[in-house]
């Protein structure tokens, strides 16, 4: 938030800006998204500690590779960050997975809720872990390549090896890459 006349952005304005927020949120059933246009760490840092603090009904974006980073860093490292997933939730989504990826690591039946709507499969994945991984490493290997933000470059929609982890299930094969 800024000033209308300077451009500045004050303690006042910020305050204004989130109380504003919080009115249009009580009043109107809405899903927010931010989508940063901007490297200014200052500017950045508000936004993020505002995503982080309220409890609102909002999601921050920044750009496509600084969310995959995100994602990544967050622990959500078997999951191809793509353009398509981005704009997904540029345009806002009620799927609030999507909102969880750059927030904290997804836990298993969240991954495997995610996994089973990106994969598009009409046949459910199976719920074991281990058969999980497996059913997801024979998909990720005869599935189209999709672009990832994070590497800059086509691969699998997920990373087996690393979704073992994530899921707990340790040792065996299948690390698609």
């Amino acid at each position: 938030p800024t000033a209308p006349n300077s451009g500045d952005s004050t303690e006042q304005d910020q305050r204004d800006f989130v109380k504003a927020l919080r009115d249009l949120c009580m009043d109107t059933p809405v899903q927010l998204v931010i989508r940063l246009c901007t490297d200014d760490d200052k500017t950045v840092d508000f936004y993020n500690k505002l995503d982080e603090e309220l409890e609102l009904p909002l999601d921050i974006l920044d750009d496509i590779c600084g969310e995959a980073k995100e994602i990544y860093d967050n622990g959500n490292r078997w999951l191809a960050y793509t353009p398509l997933m981005h704009k997904i939730r540029e345009a806002g989504s009620m799927f609030k997975l999507l909102d969880l990826l750059d927030e904290r690591a997804l836990a298993g039946t969240e991954i495997q809720r995610l996994v089973t709507l990106l994969s598009g499969s009409a046949d459910p994945l199976p719920s074991d872990p281990k058969l999980f991984c497996e059913a997801v490493a024979r998909m990720a290997e005869t599935s189209k390549p999709v672009f990832d933000a994070r590497l800059k470059r086509n691969g699998p929609f997920v990373d087996v090896q690393q979704l073992r982890g994530a899921m707990g299930v340790g040792g065996g094969c299948c690390a698609v890459m």
